[in-house]
């Protein structure tokens, strides 16, 4: 029998999704080149920015804030102006192992970077597990950055942590 073919109904997935296109095409035609937007001016955006600081960090101001340009009290063209160098530690990880070392940086500069590769070898054999401030809390100040990497080749292989510093 050709004609006595059995009619389905579409799964709720099917129809969530439908539902979900339609929602999403009906906003973007809504949201067209006419729409009115409510006027954002610097105090609203203000008044935002104080709720959100109270809510998360009640012991903080957009008030008290001097401005977005200061880190540790040095103005980001203190650090723009000096020197940027590289310091790295190397360290041997033997075959079938992990190891990690930390790259600190002189007296004088401070870590603003870092990163950990396996010098001269690529292959899927050897990867880095971390990379990261050497540092365990938040807000916590470090002067090195840590690195750590798996070797799954047949012999040692050398891990190089580097930590990018900024002469003060």
């Amino acid at each position: 029998m050709l004609g006595s073919a059995r009619r389905s109904l579409p799964s709720p997935a099917i129809v969530v999704a439908v539902g979900a296109l339609v929602a999403a095409l009906a906003g973007t035609a809504l949201a067209g080149t006419d729409a009115q937007t409510a006027a954002i001016n610097k105090k609203s955006v203000k008044k935002i920015a104080q709720k959100q600081v109270t809510k998360l960090a009640p012991e903080l101001s957009v008030a008290s804030a001097a401005n977005a340009e200061q880190l540790g009290g040095v103005a980001a063209s203190g650090y723009l102006s000096s020197a940027i160098v590289a310091r790295f530690k190397d360290t041997s990880v033997p075959a079938g192992s992990g190891g990690d070392a930390d790259a600190s940086c002189a007296a004088g500069e401070k870590v603003i970077s870092g990163g950990v590769v396996f010098p001269g070898f690529a292959s899927d054999d050897v990867s880095v597990v971390s990379s990261r401030p050497n540092a365990f809390t938040q807000g916590a100040t470090f002067n090195s950055w840590h690195g750590s990497g798996r070797n799954d080749t047949g012999g040692a292989k050398t891990l190089r942590v580097y930590a990018i510093c900024a002469q003060q």
